[in-house]
């Protein structure tokens, strides 16, 4: 069985801490502190997140492994969803969104952004194509020349 390993709950955090002090908080991005029911933004103080959870997620497809793989990774709250677009450009807008949306409360709110650029897969706007090859997110050529 896998050591389940993640930022405990009721472990003091900068979202948990503004939160207390009235702030409305979010992550929009990468969460890589932890796997659910037990680990996630939402548990560790921030009132939403969109983003995704794994440590390497495909631009385009938003999967954790393959284009034919059922790993999609990206979330709204606690909730798997699915939408096209570019990662990075999705992230962007729905970090602007919350900007908007939060200021308009007239309440202090901290969002965190953090996007996966420039990890792995590298592919910018136009390498969708590219996307549809990659056959193993944990080797750098996308596994075309891996055996195993």
């Amino acid at each position: 069985m896998p050591r389940e390993v993640g930022l405990p709950a009721d472990h003091p955090s900068l979202p948990s801490l503004l939160k207390k002090a009235g702030y409305q908080t979010a992550l929009i991005g990468k969460w890589h502190l932890g796997r659910l029911p037990d680990f996630g933004p939402l548990q560790s103080g921030y009132d939403y997140f969109y983003g995704f959870r794994s440590g390497a997620v495909d631009y385009f497809t938003h999967k954790s492994g393959p284009p034919m793989t059922d790993t999609d990774d990206l979330w709204e709250n606690d909730v798997k969803i699915r939408q096209t677009g570019y990662l990075t450009d999705l992230l962007g807008a729905r970090a602007a969104d919350m900007v908007e949306t939060y200021a308009g409360t007239g309440q202090p709110f901290m969002i965190s952004l953090h996007f996966s650029a420039p990890h792995w897969p590298w592919e910018a706007p136009g390498d969708e194509a590219e996307s549809q090859r990659l056959r193993n997110l944990f080797h750098y050529d996308g596994g075309t020349q891996c055996t195993y």
